[in-house]
């Protein structure tokens, strides 16, 4: 589930699941978090998101 808050300025967003790692991030406008948020935890349901994050170090 994702949760929203406004810190220093920004929007930062944390989404935590279980069995997934923990995402959080930083956006300028509200809206552009809900919007991420909600591709997100869809891609989530559906076993289409990806993490690349490990792979992006090597």
């Amino acid at each position: 589930m994702a949760s929203i808050r406004k810190r220093n300025g920004k929007w930062e967003l944390r989404i935590r699941r279980l069995n997934n790692s923990h995402l959080g991030k930083h956006f300028k406008d509200k809206t552009d978090a809900v919007k991420w948020a909600r591709e997100y935890e869809s891609k989530l349901e559906k076993g289409l998101y990806e993490d690349l994050s490990h792979a992006n170090s090597i």
